[in-house]
């Protein structure tokens, strides 16, 4: 399904990152596992501005509030990081921080287009005309895994939907 899509490639260049951030192999990163392997600085930035804006970020998607991070919630914040400035702020020695950028960007991309109306969620059918957009079929699995990860949202009526960290999860699990 992914195949020439870039995402496949991605998710390995994101995987390879985080297991290189979980050094005790527990399946979490925390805050100290990422910046412990950070470069004092980067030519033409500040360590303490990247540091802050990782600390901000990492807040922001730490759901559990468990100080770790899985692999879900790493992802989100590698997404994070992009909008807020470069992916190379999380992982400054990626060998593939241009094709995860490029995917962030073409999952945001797609994901606001076809929010058919504008409430920052998709719905099945949504998602549905996200797959034949962008890779021409509908998965037969695509309904099994949306129950897997959908919540009940206000902002689409009460009806199933996933927000932007959910939609990566399902087009990881895919």
């Amino acid at each position: 399904l992914f195949v020439g899509s870039g995402l496949e490639a991605a998710f390995v260049e994101i995987e390879r990152d985080f297991v290189r951030f979980d050094r005790d192999s527990s399946g979490l990163v925390t805050f100290g596992e990422i910046t412990a392997g950070m470069p004092p600085t980067r030519p033409g930035c500040e360590r303490l501005n990247i540091v802050s804006k990782l600390q901000y970020a990492f807040n922001l998607v730490d759901w559990d509030g468990s100080q770790s991070l899985d692999f879900f919630e790493y992802m989100y914040l590698g997404f994070w990081m992009t909008c807020a400035g470069s992916y190379l702020d999380l992982v400054p020695d990626s060998t593939g921080c241009r094709t995860v950028k490029l995917m962030f960007i073409s999952l945001h991309s797609h994901y606001t287009r076809h929010d058919a109306d504008g409430n920052k969620r998709l719905t099945l059918d949504e998602l549905e005309a996200f797959c034949i957009d962008r890779f021409r079929e509908v998965p037969s699995n695509l309904a099994e895994i949306f129950d897997q990860v959908k919540y009940e949202s206000r902002a689409t009526g009460g009806r199933p939907a996933v927000d932007v960290p959910g939609f990566m999860r399902l087009l990881y699990m895919l």
